[in-house]
């Protein structure tokens, strides 16, 4: 058939060259080309709504927002991720793409910038630490890690779909989930968490203004709280998929807070002004005291850490405060050893200490940097993060980890070209980290339905008007993957965006449709 369509156009050609010879009436036919501009087949750049549904039973909504933000939220698990599209000369990119989203990448597969690693790896600047169980993780501004003592190296996990100033917390262990790892996005609005093995779930605040704090629950107690956030004065509890705003803002802002856990929801609240209060299962807020003037910058296990001392709160037989120690706190790791419980402290000083009532031990000064976190694996490892450095407390010195990266720490992220006029393009370079044989594929695009114009096509009984199709394909060295990764065929309908997503891997084919 290409054969002859290439005749068939020479012919006209010479037909042409013929009446340009003897006679000015005869036209060439156009012949027909790509619709202009794709970029008009995306989602439209505006406030919009779009709901899907998945052959699988699942449901999504999609809300985008003008300026390329779009969120995705998996409705069957109240899970969500945020996407940022950019549109710039006749090509959308998509960033931000996990296992959560409507293409639904395994969560072994990771779009990056290019398929070559970097060809040196430097220390990853850390941001935050946290254990899951007896694994640290720790998180840099595009990706999270897995600590490896073994090796002493960060092992990558994935890019995630948060951006920077994200701060990674240990879920209590009596949570639902038995365990649990939380990165919240302080200064922004949304929260993420997952257990063994790696599945975000995440939830969006409803206030306008941005996390400034946050605290896990254990899913205890009459409300079944799960975590909590504040933003600013205003306290949320959330449970059952739902933010519930306690009571009246507070008077000031809130420092730091702590569930009481053992199956109870109350909560205790540490204003920055050094109030404290006991939020009740019924949201009653009652005062314990206060610290002031000092400001209170951290709580765990009952010690609170401020600008001018650290301090114990007593529950029983009424609530009262006590001093410890002196000094600046800027951050308090609760621990528990057979019955015993206390508190790992740093200080402005950069120094280190361990408290237990009365008792204190000093553990010396990891870096010439404050120590902003803390973490403890159970295993009678602590971590201390300075800076942006990891250190460890290992037979009584503390030593500088985690300067090395294994090979699988060395690629960026990336982005996916869903559009772009042309007939066929590179989508995305995609990383294969399943295991140690860690290896790449180039995801190619190809126009099936539109080459030659769009079309008007019936999908599910539905008729819809002017749609391409694009097919995209995992390729290795020159040879398609049908196994390891998926590949897509997507239908777009122009000013709808795409409106059925075929997805298909090791044979099993899965259909995603716009609900009408």
């Amino acid at each position: 058939m290409k054969s002859l369509r290439i005749i068939l156009w020479g012919c006209l050609a010479a037909a042409l060259a013929l009446a340009e010879a003897g006679c000015t009436t005869l036209t060439a036919p156009v012949p027909p080309t790509l619709p202009s501009d794709l970029t008009g087949y995306f989602w439209p750049n505006a406030d919009a709504s779009f709901n899907y549904v998945s052959g699988t039973g699942s449901s999504h909504a999609v809300q985008i927002k003008q300026g390329g933000t779009i969120i995705d939220k998996d409705l069957t698990t109240d899970s969500s991720v945020t996407l940022k599209a950019t549109s710039s000369g006749g090509t959308v990119t998509l960033s931000g793409l996990s296992s959560s989203d409507l293409l639904g990448l395994d969560p072994s597969l990771s779009v990056v910038a290019d398929t070559a690693p970097s060809p040196t790896a430097k220390p990853i600047a850390i941001r935050s630490i946290a254990t899951l169980g007896r694994t640290l993780y720790v998180a840099s501004d595009t990706a999270l890690y897995q600590y490896l003592p073994q090796g002493d190296s960060l092992l990558w996990v994935q890019h995630p779909a948060w951006n920077n100033n994200v701060q990674l917390y240990s879920g209590r262990g009596g949570s639902p989930t038995g365990g649990s790892l939380y990165a919240v996005e302080i200064g922004g609005t949304h929260v993420w968490w997952s257990g063994k093995p790696m599945n975000w779930n995440a939830s969006q605040s409803p206030d306008p203004s941005a996390i400034t704090c946050f605290a896990p629950g254990d899913g205890g107690g009459a409300n079944h709280s799960q975590h909590w956030i504040a933003c600013g004065a205003q306290l949320y509890r959330y449970s059952y998929g739902v933010y519930t705003p306690i009571g009246q803002p507070f008077s000031g802002p809130i420092a730091a807070m702590e569930e009481e856990g053992f199956g109870v929801s109350d909560l205790f609240v540490c204003l920055r002004s050094g109030a404290i209060f006991q939020v009740h299962e019924d949201d009653r807020a009652d005062s314990l005291g206060t610290v002031a003037p000092n400001t209170i910058t951290s709580m765990a296990n009952g010690y609170i850490g401020t600008t001018n001392g650290l301090y114990s709160l007593f529950m029983f037989p009424a609530p009262r405060l006590s001093k410890m120690r002196g000094g600046s706190v800027t951050t308090l790791l609760g621990w528990n050893n057979y019955g015993t419980g206390g508190v790992f402290g740093g200080l402005m000083n950069d120094s280190v200490f361990s408290r237990s009532g009365p008792a204190e031990l000093p553990f010396g000064v990891p870096s010439n940097a404050q120590v902003t976190q803390f973490a403890d694996t159970g295993m009678g490892q602590l971590y201390a993060l300075a800076g942006t450095q990891l250190f460890e407390l290992y037979i009584g010195n503390w030593i500088l980890r985690a300067q090395g990266t294994v090979a699988s720490a060395k690629w960026s992220p990336g982005t996916f070209t869903l559009l772009k006029d042309d007939t066929g393009w590179l989508a995305a370079y995609v990383e294969n980290f399943s295991s140690n044989n860690i290896h790449g594929y180039a995801y190619l695009a190809s126009v099936v339905i539109g080459k030659e114009g769009s079309a008007n096509v019936q999908l599910d009984g539905i008729a819809y008007n002017d749609v391409i199709a694009v097919q995209y394909t995992p390729n290795m060295r020159g040879i398609v993957e049908t196994v390891a990764a998926p590949s897509y065929l997507i239908y777009f309908e122009r000013g709808k965006g795409p409106i059925r997503i075929e997805r298909t891997e090791a044979g099993v084919k899965t259909i995603t449709r716009l609900v009408q």
